[in-house]
Formats: C-alpha cells, structure tokens, sequence
C-alpha cells in the first residue's frame, strides 16, 4: 500500500481519494491518490483472482470510512474478452454476473449521501479485441446511482433539466 497525505494551504487535511486495482493506474494518477492498492494484473487467463483481491482491498478502506472518493478498477470482464477472443464466450457471460454482484455488494453499503459511478474504459469488439476506433471499442457504459437520489437533482432545477435532456438525449 502506497499512503500520503494531502493538506491544502493552512494544512489542512482534504481529499482523501483511494484506489484498488490495476497498477498502472498509480503511474498514471499516483499524484492524485492517497492511499493505492496496486495489483500487477497481467495474467489473462486469471478471471477472478484480480477481481477478487482489488474488491478485498475495496471493501476494507470503504468500511474503515476514511474516504472522500474510491476507486476500484474492475479487470475479470476484460481478461475473459482478451482470453477468450468471442464476446458471445460463456466465460465472459460469467465475469459480468460476477461484475452485477460487485456492484450489489457495494450498492448495498452505500448510505444515502454517496453516489457510486461506474464506467468502462473502453468498449471490445466481438472478437475481444480493443484498442482501435470502430464503434464497437469506442462504446461504453455509464451508471450512476445514489440511494438518496443524485446531488444535481436535489439542489438545482437548471440542472436538473440539463441532466433530464442530456437523459432523453441518450435514450
């Protein structure tokens, strides 16, 4: 575990950002994160060890509640998708239950004040594939959920109706 800490200009303590997963991360926002979980995660084949050890390391920070923002870089889904080669394959079909069931241990320790986002970083051809420009690697998901309902609805009507367009726009 990598551990600084960030103070403003009176030295105040602030931000309190936490990352599990893959390292590279680290290399790529070290500056920005406070505490770091970094796992080498090179090994395709290996669909759930991964997953496994970066939610571990998740799950303790978010239960010690020392927190601003966390991070948890999810891989299994992309390792079947490289390993496998066919986006039909009944291994990647697994990793994304495993994924949906993730998220529900962490949806149900949210209060009501967090909001959890969760992206991808990148979308995968049918063949597994990914790194180019066609649609298909281009695309990706993007949800956003808070048991108390998203802050921009709660305190602003103008952005409640920019967020309501951008919402039609999507659909």
């Amino acid at each position: 575990m990598r551990s600084r800490e960030n103070r403003n200009k009176t030295g105040a303590k602030h931000e309190n950002v936490v990352f599990a997963g893959g390292f590279a991360w680290v290399g790529l926002y070290g500056e920005d994160i406070d505490r770091a979980y970094p796992h080498e995660l090179f090994n395709i084949a290996e669909l759930d060890e991964p997953d496994e050890i970066t939610m571990r390391d998740f799950h303790r920070e978010f239960d010690a509640k020392n927190w601003t923002m966390m991070i948890a870089h999810i891989i299994g889904v992309d390792h079947a998708g490289h390993y496998y080669l066919n986006a039909g394959h009944s291994e990647i079909e697994r990793k994304l239950v495993d994924e949906e069931k993730i998220l529900k241990s962490i949806i149900d320790k949210l209060d009501r004040d967090t909001v959890m986002l969760v992206f991808g970083d990148h979308g995968m051809t049918d063949q597994g594939g990914h790194g180019g420009e066609s649609e298909e690697e281009l695309r990706t998901i993007f949800f956003a959920y808070s048991k108390g309902g998203l802050p921009m609805k709660r305190k602003s009507e103008k952005v409640r109706a920019i967020f309501d367009e951008m919402t039609i726009d999507l659909k």
